[in-house]
């Protein structure tokens, strides 16, 4: 590592992490790129994680130990002040990094200077469940338009510039989206990438599923799209009802039962918004068409 400026800072927050601490930890120690810092934040832990985090005598290693319980979020925008990066690696206490993840997305940073943020599919397991791959869109273009609908960038798998966070942090209010309105914000501006082959395995488990969060989770996302969709198509002011549109898009999504006034509302709302963007030129014609009748 650079002791002056890394290339990368990791940041991984902590908090009552020791049964899957040290297969995070090793995971990025063991990265093929190995030019970062490794800032770990934990949250004030009540079990061993400390205690794990402790036994590393590794230099890239930073551990910040909070005094007091502040939350998730408060932990990631510390991390970011005080990082040293040029990129900003993120990482959670429970998944784990393949070898190659760090070189492949510098990589992509490197040569596509347009891009900011650079993901890649991930691959989930636990919970007794068989590995599945979940799988992204590449394309700049296409990222964007599916992030009209859901966030498409799975958040430990990311890599981003530190350049493009200048006067943005992750607000505790949209948690457990948060990441999801850091990114409708950047991507009004800037250029997504998502690799194409799963760098990372996300761990399901119970401790990170639960009826509260899912509730919240719907209650955020459906404020981040509404409020995305009017950005992008020029229309904070408008009377239409995208918040409308939005949640029948999501219980198309969910493949949930409309009602036939539903469905003929929806379908309407959505030809208004394929016209609003024939108008306006905001996305070619033939991916804009196929993203919206995707239902």
């Amino acid at each position: 590592m650079n002791a002056i400026s890394p290339k990368i800072s990791v940041l991984l927050p902590v908090y009552n992490s020791e049964l899957y601490i040290r297969d995070a930890v090793d995971s990025i120690l063991n990265q093929t790129f190995s030019d970062f810092e490794f800032i770990i934040i934990d949250d004030a832990s009540t079990d061993k994680s400390v205690e794990i985090l402790q036994s590393y005598s590794d230099p890239r290693i930073q551990l910040i130990v909070k005094p007091k319980n502040s939350g998730y979020t408060d932990s990631l925008n510390y991390g970011l002040t005080i990082a040293k990066g040029e990129y900003i690696a993120r990482m959670d206490s429970d998944d784990i990094s393949l070898p190659t993840r760090f070189e492949k997305q510098v990589e992509v940073l490197q040569k596509n200077k347009d891009v900011v943020v650079c993901g890649s599919w991930i691959s989930v397991f636990g919970n007794n469940m068989e590995s599945v791959i979940f799988e992204a869109p590449q394309n700049p273009i296409e990222i964007k338009l599916t992030f009209l609908s859901y966030d498409c960038i799975a958040h430990p798998s990311v890599m981003f510039r530190k350049s493009c966070m200048e006067n943005l942090e992750y607000q505790k209010e949209f948690v457990p989206a948060e990441d999801y309105k850091l990114w409708s914000e950047v991507i009004l501006k800037h250029d997504f990438y998502i690799i194409q082959e799963a760098l990372l395995r996300y761990r399901q488990h119970e401790n990170n599923i639960s009826k509260i969060k899912a509730e919240n989770l719907v209650i955020s996302d459906l404020k981040i799209k509404t409020n995305l969709n009017k950005k992008i198509f020029g229309l904070q002011n408008d009377a239409f009802d995208f918040k409308k549109l939005v949640h029948l898009f999501d219980i198309l999504g969910y493949r949930k039962k409309l009602s036939k006034s539903e469905l003929l509302e929806f379908f309407e709302m959505t030809k208004k918004i394929i016209a609003i963007n024939k108008e306006k030129n905001i996305f070619l014609k033939q991916c804009f068409k196929k993203e919206w009748k995707k239902p």
